[in-house]
């Protein structure tokens, strides 16, 4: 601990070997340095997450509370944002007197805009409006639309923020983040003007027009506000003023009109003490109105954790606590009357959270990481060793475990049979478990995943454009009824989401029965919906029917009627509001809050604006951000899902650590890329020379891209220590390696080394080994409820004796009146068809073969099966990765590099992200790709002519001693006339991570197939242009682009076999064998390590269960 001060010298209370103080004398220290008026200091308490501070600002409140002669309105705590402020309300309680002028515990924010509303509201006679994320981003979206549709001025644009670019959902993210960090600077538009100018930056010109523009419709009438990055800035003007009023911490605020009387004179107390608790967190403006504070004699205690700050991307970069802490050389420090006092807490005090083996794991990533050491927060390397000697003490955390998934699927199962585990075997309520991704975004997600899963989950307000139950009636209201694909699209979103709640095997039941009504297997949903009344349609399609033409009805009108009846119509009500107001913690909760914000929102928006229901739904559909919303989030008995940063200010039992996968945890890239906004910073202080990027050398340049990357990196590792830290006993750090991912470097940091020579068994039975193993050897499959009843319903429905099927009638009885809509006989769809042991396809109805099916049928018959007709998995990121790879390689057959590096940056601005680093990512790995197809495609003008791309396959056989009749089908991506005229090459590109074996090459299925047709008597290639080519395969190959050059896999051209008594090939033999085997009623699971580690129907396989459930009896 050290003090400083003008008139004090240095002092300290560490013991003799260098130890922090322990928590209650800290918190005796503070108590008596803020009670002393007139020498105590201001306090600045550093020390690693889970060493109490909060409970340090609880305590210390409490204790001040109880010193005569203050009041309750005398102390004030601050925080980062309004979730923690609520809770630190609740933990201070009423307070001495129960009597209050305002809240115990606000955010900076809140306090920030608590003064300027204020001062409007004495000065004005109105109350300042204040600009939410989300009306913010839709400010910027006008503004932005208004430039593209000429309505308004246009900047200069730079050629690479070109339209495409623009039209980005990244690009508007990332101008309204440079907004909002130069706006925080209290600069002028034309300090940005002069910036770019000086270093010749045009995206810097465009943002100083943008901030301009921002700032002057901002404040007209009915526009104006105050938004998160301005509200510090006004606060600290109007705190300025207050001191040359000679207001003084005890009085009251001073906002008196000249000509009013004094009694009407608006003035709440200013508080004597603020304690600031997770300072790290805290916007770098907060320090002006901290010092502001300081100056009226507001006496200040900050607490802080360095290496936990989970605000960064929102401007906490650590100003504050520097200043406090004296390590900044400029602006000051928050001195109180006997200077600024500097306190460390212990680290390995026992009482600490996660102490033992948790707490010891990231306070050695914290040493590894930290660029904070000097505040003495993180314990002594030799003193850590020693007090995690004889870990296992009662009390004690257990060691994290460690789990490698091979498929997002299977990590959310795995995580949901922890989840389980932990509660239903270690006795831990829901509610004490949280899983924690590295943004908000994927966390969405997997909270929709788990749900589906039957874990009950704390529900956090997503955009209105994303919840289940919003952004449906927007899509309705902003549909084109002529649209038959969009229609389509709304209907089956209807169908099977929170309003219909139909599966995917239940719509492919009603598409054959709306097959038969219409008589039409082509677009059967569509054209029953176009040509039936509602009251001639099935259940949740008469209801889809009716939204349909309730929405061509309101489309005009003002959003809060449209929506009205729109709500009306679904019927929604009568089915929610029974099942949420019995079970608080059912996700129908969640959705009922969605759209009484929406509907608060259209309020809102029809009594400001003469805006029609179709705008406003187009509007909101635009928007990212969640609307506020004043409902209590994480209530009730259920698993927190949520980001480090959602989470800073809370602690669970225990916690999973989802996705810690390379480029995603960390992610490497440095934010604000399109606007260089960390340059910009760096100009706008004087610390960027002067020149343009052109004449910058290029070691200046990667000098300051391996600063700023470094800067980045110990962003993540703060993130990810923040979210490691909320876990008391129980930890589970998970990654992927999938192909597409794999676990990153902070997950090998993490982990620890098996030949260490200690014990790193798991001292919780409920957590996975440390050790990284197959996800699927982990443990059994366990019922959620919801398997539960469709167990029941099955058992129900082949019962022997009717004894036992009144007992299984009882048991659905009970799911049913507990809201598991699958017990409800209501709900039991009569689209379903029971499974049966008659073969597929009739002997002679026609077997459709591709090179793909071909190949995973080739892998396994019932991949193939369950993936064709009980409903594959949705198109992926790698999905659109390929098809953008095709579309290019389709375009630009002879490689012409510049072409096609401009339709790559057109087609890839078009492509939607769940998030930034997403994206990023993803730019580099296909940009790469981009060159190895250039490359590659260059090099194939002197090995033979080009045929075609694109180019359709096709082949016909009806012999049934061939296995007829069957047909192949296919598209050749492209295929060549080799220059020696041996026949017909075919080429097929790959995006994959992992080329295929040379040893697979010369039977491989896919190429296989395409020789195949093109040997076929009836073979034919037919090209873009009608024409057709016939000729004998010359072999085939596989081009692998994802890696550092383009690799290349040859099959050779088929022989004929002498020894068959056809005479066919190994692949026309394939195909014969493969068509019989298609037309069967036999499809076996053919389990391997490599076909089951990326298999899509993995949880449905007999033979994967068979393994888990023989591991678990083992």
């Amino acid at each position: 601990m050290v003090a400083t001060g003008d008139e004090h010298t240095p002092h300290t209370t560490r013991d003799g070997a260098g130890h922090a103080s322990e928590l209650g004398a800290v918190i005796e220290r503070c108590v008596r340095e803020l009670r002393d008026t007139h020498s105590g200091c201001n306090i600045t308490v550093i020390g690693a997450p889970g060493t109490g501070k909060t409970t340090l600002v609880c305590t210390v409140f409490e204790q001040l509370s109880a010193t005569p002669g203050v009041g309750a309105d005398d102390i004030l705590a601050l925080t980062p944002n309004r979730d923690h402020a609520t809770l630190l309300r609740d933990r201070l309680g009423p307070g001495r007197d129960g009597i209050r002028s305002a809240p115990a515990a606000r955010s900076i924010h809140s306090f920030a805009f608590g003064l300027v509303s204020a001062l409007s509201g004495a000065t004005e006679g109105r109350q300042s409006r204040f600009i939410s994320g989300a009306e913010q981003d839709a400010f910027l979206a006008d503004m932005l639309d208004g430039y593209e549709s000429g309505l308004i001025p246009a900047p200069a644009w730079p050629e690479h923020l070109s339209a495409e670019v623009r039209a980005t959902r990244g690009f508007r993210d990332q101008l309204r983040e440079a907004l909002n960090e130069v706006m925080a600077r209290t600069l002028d538009p034309a300090e940005v003007f002069a910036a770019a100018a000086a270093h010749g930056r045009g995206e810097w010109e465009v943002l100083a027009v943008m901030m301009r523009e921002y700032l002057e419709l901002n404040s007209f009438p009915g526009f104006s506000g105050v938004d998160t990055a301005s509200v510090l800035t006004e606060a600290t003007s109007i705190l300025l003023e207050q001191d040359a009023r000679g207001v003084r911490a005890g009085s009251h605020w001073d906002f008196s009109v000249p000509g009013r009387p004094a009694s009407e004179q608006p003035g709440q107390p200013v508080p004597r003490f603020v304690l600031v608790d997770a300072g790290q967190d805290l916007p770098d403006g907060a320090l002006s109105v901290l010092q502001c504070l300081v100056a009226l004699g507001c006496r200040i205690l900050l607490t802080a954790s360095p290496d936990t700050t989970t605000q960064a991307f929102r401007g906490a970069t650590g100003l504050l606590l520097r200043h406090a802490a004296r390590q900044e050389t400029t602006g000051g420090a928050l001195a109180g009357p006997g200077g600024s006092l500097v306190l460390t807490l212990d680290p390995l005090d026992p009482a600490c959270r996660g102490a033992g083996a948790l707490a010891h794991m990231w306070h050695g990533f914290a040493s590894a990481m930290s660029a904070e050491q000097a505040y003495g927060h993180l314990p002594i390397p030799d003193r850590t060793a020693e007090a995690v000697a004889e870990p296992g003490e009662p009390g004690e955390s257990a060691p994290a475990g460690f789990t490698v998934f091979p498929s997002a699927a299977e990590r959310t199962r795995g995580i949901a049979r922890t989840l389980r585990r932990w509660h239903h075997e270690a006795g831990l309520d829901w509610a004490e478990c949280a899983v924690l991704c590295r943004t908000a975004g994927t966390a969405t997600a997997l909270r929709q995943e788990l749900e589906h899963l039957g874990i009950p989950v704390a529900g956090s307000s997503m955009s209105l454009a994303a919840d289940p139950a919003t952004a449906p009636l927007l899509r309705l209201l902003d549909l084109d009824s002529d649209d038959d694909i969009a229609v389509e699209a709304v209907a089956r979103e209807l169908l099977t989401g929170v309003y219909g709640g139909v599966d995917a095997l239940a719509v492919r039941g009603l598409e054959r029965e709306l097959a038969v009504l219409t008589g039409s297997a082509d677009n059967a949903l569509l054209t029953a919906l176009r040509s039936y009344p509602a009251e001639q349609l099935p259940g949740e399609l008469a209801m889809v029917n009716r939204l349909l033409s309730t929405a061509d009805e309101v489309r005009g009108t003002d959003p809060h009627t449209a929506l009205w009846q729109l709500w009306e119509t679904s019927g929604a009500a009568r089915r929610w509001e029974p099942v949420a107001a019995s079970q608080p913690t059912h996700p129908l909760n969640d959705r009922l809050d969605a759209v009484i914000r929406l509907m608060t929102l259209a309020e809102r928006y029809s009594g400001r604006d003469a805006m029609p229901a179709h705008s406003f739904a187009l509007k909101v559909l635009d928007q990212d951000f969640a609307q506020d919303s004043l409902a209590r989030q994480h209530h009730g008995d259920m698993v927190v899902v949520d980001s480090p940063a959602g989470v800073a200010h809370l602690d669970f039992t225990a916690v999973i650590v989802a996705d810690v996968n390379d480029g995603q945890w960390p992610n490497p890239k440095i934010r604000g890329s399109i606007f260089d906004t960390a340059d910009l910073c760096d100009a706008l202080d004087g610390r960027l020379p002067a020149g343009t990027p052109e004449t910058d050398s290029a070691t200046a340049q990667a000098a300051r891209f391996a600063q700023r990357r470094r800067g980045v990196i110990r962003d993540e590792a703060r993130l990810l220590l923040a979210a490691l830290s909320r876990a008391r006993t129980h930890l589970l750090i998970t990654a992927l390696d999938d192909g597409e991912s794999s676990p990153s470097g902070f997950f090998t940091l993490l982990r620890p080394d098996p030949d260490d020579g200690a014990d790193h068994a798991d001292a919780v039975s409920t957590a996975q080994a440390t050790d990284v193993e197959p996800a699927a050897e982990l443990a059994t499959q366990q019922l959620s409820i919801r398997s539960i009843a469709a167990h029941a319903r099955h058992r129900f429905e082949t019962a022997d004796t009717a004894e036992e099927q009144q007992q299984w009638a009882q048991l659905l009885a009970a799911l049913a009146r507990a809201y598991v809509s699958e017990a409800d006989t209501a709900t039991w769809q009569r689209w379903y068809e029971r499974s049966s042991q008659d073969p597929i396809r009739a002997a002679d109805e026609i077997v459709t073969l591709s090179p793909s099916t071909m190949e995973t049928f080739a892998t396994c018959p019932l991949q193939w099966f369950l993936s064709r007709h009980a409903g594959d998995t949705a198109a992926t990121q790698a999905q659109t990765t390929g098809t953008l790879i095709h579309e290019l390689a389709e375009e630009f057959p002879d490689g012409d590099m510049l072409g096609m590096q401009q339709a790559f940056e057109e087609k890839f601005a078009q492509l939607e992200f769940d998030a930034e680093w997403e994206r990023e990512r993803e730019y580099d790995a296909i940009a790469g790709m981009v060159d190895n197809l250039s490359t590659y495609l260059r090099a194939r003008r002197s090995e033979g002519t080009l045929v075609g791309v694109e180019a359709s396959v096709s082949a016909v056989e009806n012999d049934p001693e061939q296995g007829g009749p069957w047909q192949i089908r296919g598209r050749i991506d492209r295929i060549e006339q080799l220059a020696d005229g041996r026949g017909l090459y075919v080429i097929d590109f790959k995006t994959g991570k992992n080329p295929t074996p040379h040893k697979e090459m010369p039977e491989h299925p896919q190429l296989g197939t395409y020789q195949a047709a093109l040997a076929h008597p009836s073979g034919t290639v037919e090209l873009a242009d009608g024409s057709q080519v016939h000729g004998t395969p010359a072999g085939a190959e596989l081009v692998f682009l994802r890696n550092q050059k383009p690799s290349t896999r040859e099959q050779p051209a088929l022989q004929t076999d002498e020894h068959s008594p056809d005479g066919y090939s190994w692949a026309g033999r394939m195909v014969v064998e493969t068509a019989r085997q298609m037309r069967s009623a036999h499809f076996p699971a053919t389990p391997s390590p490599d076909a089951c580690r990326f298999c899509p129907v993995r949880s449905s396989c007999p033979a994967v269960m068979d393994s888990d459930n023989e591991e678990a009896r083992a």
